[in-house]
């Protein structure tokens, strides 16, 4: 990379400078493409825009095909086993920038991050206990998401409070 005349970042590929165009094309669908000139990856207005933008974000190392850690696997797989599957999750691995600023942000030391429709919901800790008590998926079905898993449990709850009706009932009319 090597900065133009005009002060702005151009890309040199096997010597030779990508076209304006071309190098549009392939930053635009960039997380960086929408920052004003001031901003940074890691400022708080930027992250801000970031966890607002979707009704799920995951702030992670890797991405949700490839993760690069055990912990961002993990929250992964609570998300896939929700039927979570549609997510916006950024690699805090690329941005160092990103990366520390989502610790300040969320002012929780570690990743990954989730966030629910702008809210921080924690890291993999809080959300591996919130997945074995229940609570995800009260907070999934908060935050209008919808959830397999949270879908199945309610109906299993809706079957037993029948069952104990329809008991009830039965003992009710001897």
């Amino acid at each position: 990379m090597f900065m133009s005349t005009t002060g702005k970042a151009a890309t040199v590929v096997v010597g030779s400078l990508i076209g304006s165009y071309a190098l549009w094309k392939c930053l635009s669908n960039h997380p960086t493409s929408n920052l004003k000139s001031t901003e940074s990856t890691g400022s708080h207005e930027y992250l801000h825009k970031l966890v607002s933008k979707d009704k799920v974000v995951v702030f992670m190392k890797g991405d949700p095909l490839n993760p690069r850690c055990r912990y961002s696997k993990q929250l992964v797989d609570i998300l896939k086993e929700y039927g979570v599957n549609k997510y916006a999750s950024y690699d805090v691995l690329k941005d160092p920038a990103m990366r520390s600023g989502i610790k300040k942000y969320s002012d929780w030391p570690t990743l990954p991050q989730l966030f629910f429709k702008g809210q921080f919901v924690g890291g993999v800790d809080i959300v591996t206990e919130m997945h074995h008590n229940g609570q995800l998926g009260e907070e999934l079905r908060k935050a209008g998401i919808r959830s397999k898993l949270a879908e199945k449990q309610e109906l299993q709850q809706l079957g037993i409070r029948t069952a104990l009706l329809e008991k009830h009932k039965f003992y009710r009319n001897k």
